[in-house]
């Protein structure tokens, strides 16, 4: 029996790129992607099975798969560097299991939002399963106490003059009526 499918999102209007290689360690600028090397636009689907996280892109007419990538750490999309509404997406041939990456965009800046948001919420009980135990107290036991030395010099008066009285004194008028 295999496990149940949660669609976590669906976006119906995603395009799909063919992206030029990494120009840089940095990453890559969406504005390098010219027209011509959108290969797709279709319906993005993000899918939970268990512990895994698909992220699918179909015809939205016939639901055939154009492309599906799996998600298992957040090194597999990275944003685009000038904007929120591109992503980069590693796709793996499984067969081969050599590596790609493909260009995806969304016509709205909300729908990138909400797509970055379903990876992160996939990543989170991930991330917690090896947080540190938070039934952990570091609070302090009855009757324990802290004892702080704090070392502040004091300060040295120059003057034996007490402060204030100098020989000059400034008086403001009252503020206009």
């Amino acid at each position: 029996m295999s496990d149940l499918e949660l669609v976590q999102l669906s976006i119906n209007q995603t395009h799909v790129y063919r992206i030029p290689p990494r120009p840089s360690a940095q990453g890559w600028y969406c504005q390098a992607w010219r027209p011509e090397d959108r290969i797709f636009t279709g319906r993005l689907k993000v899918i939970t099975t268990g512990s895994e996280c698909i992220i699918r892109i179909e015809n939205t007419e016939t639901n055939q798969v154009f492309v599906e990538a799996r998600y298992r750490s957040a090194d597999d999309v990275e944003r685009a560097l000038d904007s929120s509404r591109y992503f980069i997406v590693t796709v793996e041939d499984p067969n081969t299991k050599r590596k790609a990456q493909i260009g995806i965009g969304f016509e709205r800046r909300e729908e990138s939002f909400d797509f970055n948001v379903a990876l992160q919420n996939f990543l989170k009980p991930h991330t917690d399963a090896i947080a540190p135990n938070p039934e952990l107290n570091l609070g302090l036991k009855e009757g324990e106490k802290i004892h702080i030395n704090i070392n502040v010099p004091k300060k040295k008066h120059t003057s034996s003059k007490p402060a204030g009285s100098g020989g000059f004194s400034l008086k403001l008028a009252p503020p206009p009526k």
